[in-house]
């Protein structure tokens, strides 16, 4: 196995690119984004490929948990080359976390109690593991 490679996709989550800056923003791994899209997305793996900055994601998996809530959840110990994971352009990144709403909900962050369930489950306490 080639050291390049140990860096860009066998590196655990907390020792991984933890955010990038584009587009006048911070976008972090494990913190869902809306796409210009409109698809919602967690980035899992930050790189560069062509001198263009790369995200693998993820789509999240959202359900409605009561009226005004919503559970979101990504599979666990997802690897680079995992099958369910796709290459997203940084620069087609349009909301955070914090910005993204969804319709009749309202504040993602809120509906979902800033919890991302899965692989790390508080997105208040950014990059533990559990």
């Amino acid at each position: 196995m080639s050291q390049c490679f140990k860096w860009r996709e066998d590196l655990s989550p907390d020792l991984r690119v933890q955010m990038v800056e584009a587009n006048n923003k911070h976008w972090y791994i494990f913190e869902p984004v809306e796409l210009k899209t409109r698809h919602i997305v967690v980035p899992i793996f930050f790189f560069i490929e062509s001198n263009q900055l790369q995200a693998r994601c993820i789509l999240a998996k959202i359900f409605k948990d009561g009226p005004t809530k919503v559970k979101m959840s990504i599979p666990p110990n997802l690897r680079f080359n995992s099958s369910q994971l796709r290459n997203v352009n940084v620069a087609d990144f349009a909301f955070t976390y914090e910005e993204i709403n969804l319709p009749g909900l309202g504040s993602l962050i809120e509906a979902c109690g800033h919890k991302l369930h899965g692989e790390y489950v508080s997105l208040n306490i950014k990059y533990k593991p559990v």
